[in-house]
């Protein structure tokens, strides 16, 4: 029997199981959902990655990033899966997933600055650090207005402001 759900059903069922700690079954309905066609939305993206790895859930965080069609995978989801791999003590992966980040072509934002700085003072990589934090003051410095980020930039720099990151 093939049962077809609205997004809100799925965004529901998602809510349920992040409260029941049921995190395996929350990639199994990102799944379904994203085979029937519906988007999770910018902001529940990112935060769901997130929120697994706040869980200590970096295998599940992932997958719901890899289950993500590429249109999907933005500023905000990538920064995500950053500090999902930091907060798991995977500080190569952190750094591998920027890299890949930006060879899609995906600008980093303030947040994804902080995520990166957090991360590799946590991890003992002060040496980096430095360089991580130019890059952040020159994007500081380059004076963007608001029309040339992207909502998803400004979502990640809403979700990963300041020391918020964990």
């Amino acid at each position: 029997m093939d049962i077809k759900l609205r997004r809100t059903a799925y965004l529901a069922l998602i809510g349920i199981l992040i409260r029941t700690n049921t995190f395996p079954k929350v990639v199994e309905i990102v799944k379904e959902m994203t085979r029937a066609g519906h988007s999770l939305g910018v902001y529940t993206r990112a935060l769901l990655i997130y929120r697994l790895g706040c869980a200590r859930r970096p295998v599940c965080a992932a997958k719901i990033f890899s289950l993500l069609p590429d249109e999907q995978k933005c500023t905000a989801t990538y920064t995500a899966l950053i500090g999902v791999h930091f907060a798991a003590g995977s500080a190569n992966k952190a750094l591998k997933t920027y890299k890949s980040m930006q060879r899609t072509g995906k600008h980093p934002s303030l947040g994804t600055y902080n995520a990166l700085l957090f991360g590799l003072e946590i991890s003992g990589r002060l040496s980096e650090v430095e360089t991580y934090r130019k890059e952040k003051k020159n994007l500081q410095n380059n004076g963007r207005s608001d029309e040339t980020v992207s909502m998803d930039e400004k979502i990640c720099d809403i979700l990963f402001a300041g020391d918020m990151v964990s």
